[in-house]
């Protein structure tokens, strides 16, 4: 699908809202009219990829700043828990 038909498909969804929607077994999704009529389809994919370029749009035009982070540290307290339920008393002295 192209990133035209996905365009079309929100700008029907900001014009007149769907009374229905269609979802497609291979994870495609298409708005349904109130006169019957079946939007273009369009999926999850599609969405990300105009989000990403619409970021990238307001930030090269400096209405935005993305910030990038990498975690400095991930703990993960299900394991560090798991590990002192099943410590011996041998191990904690």
């Amino acid at each position: 699908m192209s990133v035209e038909a996905v365009e079309e498909a929100i700008a029907l969804l900001s014009e007149e809202r769907p009374v229905g929607w269609v979802q497609y077994p291979e994870g495609g999704w298409a708005p349904v009219t109130e006169d019957g009529r079946i939007g273009e389809t369009f999926t999850a994919a599609d969405l990300t990829e105009i989000a990403h370029r619409d970021l990238l749009e307001l930030e090269e035009a400096g209405l935005i700043c993305v910030i990038d982070v990498e975690p400095l540290e991930i703990t993960d307290t299900e394991r560090r828990c798991h590990r002192e339920l099943t410590a011996s008393p041998s191990d904690t002295q």
